[in-house]
């Protein structure tokens, strides 16, 4: 693990319907042993990440939070692009205290329910989300933003800044398997 890394987490347990029902909803392309990722933190050094949660919002965490845990399936990737760190720290503690976006992952729930009409999901998907408030983050909105505010890098530039999940991240071409 290296900073600026991006941690995906998947969990076993179906306890979080939100994710879970997102998570069932976008599985096309799935790679890591047809693994979902229901979350995403970007790595700030080999013992602290950064994420937005519904009940804390953006915060930082020590990454045992989810590497130690059993029932967590975890799998790190890196950008492509050669990328400056200390920019993306810096963006990244600016965000800390940032509340949660509750109405855009809920924006993001509704969405894809709508993928068994693929032409309305992917118009839904591509056009400004009006729920999305730039103040607020869910967790792949943090990590897009924070990669295409202070890096320049567009990680997914099919989809606006909202309504991007883990599942659209994990598939990024932008990003390759970093070996942990």
């Amino acid at each position: 693990m290296k900073s600026g890394n991006i941690l995906f987490v998947h969990d076993r347990r179906w306890w979080n319907l939100v994710s879970t029902g997102i998570m069932i909803a976008e599985t096309d392309v799935v790679s890591h042993g047809n693994k979902i990722p229901y979350h995403i933190a970007i790595v700030i050094d080999d013992k602290v990440i950064i994420e937005s949660t519904w009940g804390r919002g953006v915060c930082s965490v020590p990454i045992k939070l989810y590497t130690d845990n059993k029932n967590l399936t975890c799998w790190f990737k890196q950008c492509t692009e050669p990328i400056d760190n200390d920019k993306l720290c810096v963006w990244l503690m600016e965000q800390l205290g940032s509340k949660y976006d509750k109405w855009q992952i809920l924006g993001i729930f509704w969405r894809s329910f709508v993928r068994v009409i693929p032409p309305l999901y992917y118009l839904l998907k591509k056009n400004k989300n009006y729920l999305n408030d730039r103040k607020k983050f869910i967790c792949s909105e943090l990590v897009l933003r924070a990669y295409k505010d202070a890096l320049g890098i567009d990680l997914y530039p099919s989809a606006s800044n909202g309504n991007v999940t883990p599942h659209d991240l994990n598939k990024s071409v932008s990003l390759v398997d970093h070996d942990n």
